[in-house]
């Protein structure tokens, strides 16, 4: 099984995906040791992200599908990878228990654009540096906006709460304790609305700050 894996993927059949804005091209199959060495470019107008995935098909029918690094397979696939040239997919395919056997095997590299500018970026701060990274502490972000926000709502609420009793108070000690309480509630509202302000706007420049 393994002369013949390796005869198979000497000259193998190569395709790849493409559009108007990115092109993927320079794919090279190698087999060396035991591990499957998939290299690529990827050109784009502008520094952008990428999810890659790895397909296999013998003729027209998928017969393996790879879109997230394993142990098994690493390098440049799965989310988060930057346009750029001498990308490197590594597969150790026997370790992964797969036959890549046929007469007609073709390894096609697809790309989906991660967008920056997205309506759904901009209302959830932190989502699209999860998107390139993959790492969950960047969703804290959003959980922070709306829960400041939240937040800044309830205590203006309470704010005007007391405000009115405030305002409906006739002795000397209820006058001054509800505005203590109407003024604390205020202040505490506007810190909140300030948090998520900053953290909505930070969100902002980061998604029209360019790539580098």
């Amino acid at each position: 099984m393994r002369k013949l894996l390796f005869i198979l993927l000497c000259l193998p059949m190569i395709g790849f995906g493409q559009n108007e804005n990115y092109k993927i091209k320079n794919i090279k199959v190698d087999f060396n040791n035991e591990l499957l060495e998939i290299k690529y470019d990827i050109s784009s107008l502008s520094s952008t992200y990428f999810n890659i995935s790895l397909n296999v098909y013998e003729g027209k029918d998928l017969i393996v599908r790879k879109e997230k690094r394993t142990q098994n397979i690493y390098g440049d696939i799965g989310k988060g990878i930057i346009a750029g040239k001498y990308k490197k997919i590594s597969w150790k395919v026997l370790d992964d228990n797969i036959e890549l056997v046929g007469d007609n095997l073709i390894f096609e590299v697809s790309a989906n654009v991660i967008k920056q500018r997205s309506a759904t970026n901009f209302l959830l701060p932190g989502r699209y540096n999860y998107l390139v990274s993959h790492k969950k502490k960047y969703l804290s972000k959003s959980l922070l906006l709306y829960s400041a926000l939240a937040a800044g709502i309830y205590y203006g609420s309470v704010s005007s709460t007391d405000q009115q009793k405030y305002n409906d108070a006739k002795k000397l000690n209820e006058i001054n304790d509800y505005y203590n309480k109407a003024n604390t509630s205020l202040q505490i509202s506007y810190l909140c609305y300030t948090i998520s302000g900053t953290i909505m706007i930070d969100n902002i420049y980061r998604l029209f700050k360019k790539i580098k």
